[in-house]
């Protein structure tokens, strides 16, 4: 007996049950897209970390920098300061009293080398502006003022000489090194204060331009 079908349907599913899985190629786009932001904002982070770290280490070095320079720009006076020295007799000489003509002031030492190479030519010139500027030595620093004498004995220095200073005159002006020479105009004001030797080329040349 055939088996008879009439009547009978195939139940059909649900639609309600069925499960909608979105479409693969948005699900991979919105991950894409989510790592390329994550990845711009690490990109970001580590850029402004770098900034960072770059401005603050010129930060330390423009400190470090002023710090240093603060450190070893000796503050320079005006003008010599009021001290009293003493002549190479032994007389005492107010160092103000030197304002009222120009003069060229030179520091030296016994012990320094390079005082000793250019004395003469500072005793040379002295010697073709007499009248007009005036020239003085400074014994500076000096432990042994016997040997100061001697030096000026053996390079003919006949200028006037003044001892005494322990290195506040020196230091006051802002001298670097010896030999240093001070440029002071006729109002006592400090012009040039130059640290290291000159020739009698250069003392020439600095006269001019400062005394005319």
């Amino acid at each position: 007996m055939a088996a008879s079908f009439t009547g009978m349907a195939m139940d059909s599913p649900d639609p309600s049950s069925q499960v909608n899985y979105p479409d693969d190629t948005d699900v991979f786009g919105d991950g894409i897209d989510q790592d390329l932001a994550f990845s711009a904002r690490q990109d970001r982070n580590r850029r402004l970390a770098i900034f960072g770290l770059v401005g603050g280490f010129l930060a330390v070095l423009v400190v470090i920098v002023a710090v240093q320079w603060a450190t070893d720009t000796p503050n320079k006076a005006n003008a010599l300061p009021d001290v009293t020295l003493t002549t190479i007799d032994g007389e005492e000489f107010q160092l103000t009293a030197l304002a009222g003509q120009p003069t060229v002031v030179n520091f030296f030492a016994s012990w320094c080398a390079p005082c000793r190479a250019e004395l003469p030519a500072f005793e040379a010139v002295s010697q073709q502006v007499s009248g007009s500027v005036k020239f003085v030595g400074i014994n500076t620093t000096e432990p042994d003022v016997d040997a100061a004498r001697q030096l000026l004995d053996d390079t003919g220095v006949t200028f006037q000489v003044l001892f005494g200073d322990d290195g506040t005159v020196y230091e006051d002006i802002g001298a670097l090194a010896l030999p240093t020479t001070a440029f002071v105009d006729a109002t006592g004001a400090i012009v040039e204060v130059h640290s290291g030797a000159l020739n009698q080329t250069d003392l020439e040349s600095k006269i001019s331009e400062h005394f005319g």
